[in-house]
């Protein structure tokens, strides 16, 4: 797996700490690379935006998430649950950064979108870790109903204080993932029922053909 370099991670980290502290809107790749005592065509060399440093940062997360190997002999919904939480562990350290940014781009559809589809890359991810495929028709379903989970926790997750408890998210994740579960586990049923009627039609069809064919 690549591995961040020390000019990016320490420009990510300053950039989410400065804002929390000034706000999204006013920082720039200038103060960025100010603050961490760095040059700003070294700054630019990894980054040649904000918005860049913000992709970088969720793939960083994701690399720190996944880095850890999970429990062989666990549940898929255990699984999940590990590798999200893991995520809010990850992220606790720029909660207050990750608060601010969100404040800052309330309204921008870009913002939204780029944040929207890295969401949907780090469940597609989560759910590859956890032995279920997110590739396909299904997969996609599958990927697109865990980011809604998961966007819906980290609301909840941001709400809470820095050095707030997170036993409440644990168990309003266990819940949804419970749920989810479910759904999951009826829709697989339906899906595995619909297969056998279809080659039950199939096979009546061939049993017919092959009545009339010795007609």
């Amino acid at each position: 797996m690549a591995t961040t370099s020390d000019t990016a991670l320490t420009t990510m980290k300053t950039a989410l700490n400065l804002a929390h502290s000034q706000g999204w809107r006013k920082v720039t790749l200038a103060a960025i690379a100010a603050e961490a005592g760095l040059q700003q065509a070294d700054v630019m060399a990894e980054f040649t935006s904000k918005e860049a440093i913000l992709a970088g940062f969720a793939r960083h997360i994701d690399a720190e998430v996944l880095q850890a190997p999970l429990e062989t002999d666990a549940t898929v919904r255990d699984r999940l649950f590990d590798l999200i939480m893991r995520r809010f562990d990850a992220l606790t350290p720029y909660r207050g950064g990750i608060r601010a940014i969100l404040h800052d781009t309330v309204g921008d559809p870009f913002a939204a979108l780029a944040g929207l589809c890295a969401a949907h890359r780090s469940m597609s991810l989560t759910l590859e870790a956890a032995g279920v495929s997110a590739s396909g028709p299904f997969g996609l379903l599958r990927a697109k109903a865990l980011t809604a989970l998961y966007l819906r926790t980290l609301y909840d997750w941001l709400q809470t204080a820095d050095d707030g408890n997170d036993d409440r998210i644990m168990a309003q994740l266990d819940k949804a993932l419970s749920r989810a579960e479910k759904v999951a586990t009826a829709f697989a049923g339906q899906r595995e029922r619909l297969a056998a009627r279809r080659q039950a039609r199939r096979a009546a069809r061939r049993h017919t053909g092959d009545a009339e064919a010795e007609v």
